[in-house]
């Protein structure tokens, strides 16, 4: 009998091992949107087989709150030296805002593209599409892009943002200079096999991961840094720089008077000193 579940157990072990390979193998799929026409090619005949990926964050609900903009990252690998030419597009998930810089751009080209020409324009409210050409050098594996998105101010529990990688028929391509049967195949195996998707998830149930009053930047505690912090955007709003958000009133409102002022940071400032000299 002892023999006898030593094996099932030693063939259950062998059987998860192998699906976890296959599911690991498995991960990297098609793009999404237009079906890639195959037509006679083969693409188990390619020659370069890349992998493009876009970061896949998980965060708990104290990063979230911290940190509501994160920096996504769009690489490539096992295709060093051979794409020079590329098009393609990313949507974000409708919750998700994309962040612009000062002058409107979206993404900002990366190092294995810094020799490349490389645009991103806005496609709607939550994508764009992205144009790639080299310029004489080759690109290279690592970073290609980078790009910004802000997380809405209410969270659910255990909330997952897809990042998707998407093709048009009419439009994009992943090819080389040549565009020849290599480039073809190259291409074929990219928008078919190539893609991993991303996210961003936030995870922790946010009722039993709460921070106290006056915590304004969420390192589980109220002192002068939290009173400073609120005395900062306070100058800015009382010069007419800014405006206070409703997550900002929430925050930093420490009197919930319905304005934030320097008595915020007073009343935080009294909650420090009672609370370091009991702990005395």
């Amino acid at each position: 009998m002892k023999k006898l579940f030593k094996k099932l157990v030693s063939v259950s072990i062998a059987a998860l091992m192998l699906a976890s390979a296959t599911a690991l193998q498995a991960f990297a799929g098609a793009a999404k949107g237009d079906e890639y026409e195959l037509g006679d090619l083969d693409v188990s005949q390619a020659t370069v087989k890349p992998t493009i990926s876009i970061t896949q964050q998980s965060i708990s609900y104290a990063e979230y709150k911290a940190n509501p903009v994160r920096t996504i990252e769009v690489k490539i690998k096992d295709a060093d030296g051979k794409y020079d030419n590329a098009g393609f597009s990313v949507k974000v998930d409708d919750r998700l805002k994309l962040v612009k810089d000062d002058e409107g751009y979206i993404a900002f080209a990366g190092q294995a593209l810094k020799r490349s020409m490389f645009e991103a324009f806005p496609e709607g409210d939550n994508g764009f599409r992205v144009l790639i050409a080299s310029a004489g050098e080759k690109n290279r594996d690592g970073v290609m892009f980078t790009f910004q998105v802000e997380l809405p101010s209410e969270n659910g529990d255990f909330t997952k943002y897809p990042i998707e990688i998407y093709y048009n028929k009419d439009t994009d391509l992943f090819t080389n200079a040549l565009m020849d049967e290599e480039g073809k195949l190259m291409e074929a195996w990219t928008f078919t096999h190539g893609i991993e998707h991303g996210y961003i998830e936030v995870y922790g149930d946010p009722s039993h991961d709460l921070f106290p009053k006056g915590d304004v930047n969420f390192d589980r505690k109220v002192d002068s840094v939290d009173a400073s912090m609120i005395l900062a955007l306070y100058a800015k709003i009382s010069t007419g720089k800014t405006e206070p958000t409703e997550k900002q009133l929430k925050e930093y409102d420490y009197n919930e008077d319905g304005s934030i002022d320097s008595a915020d940071a007073s009343k935080v400032l009294a909650y420090y000193a009672a609370n370091s000299t009991s702990t005395k």
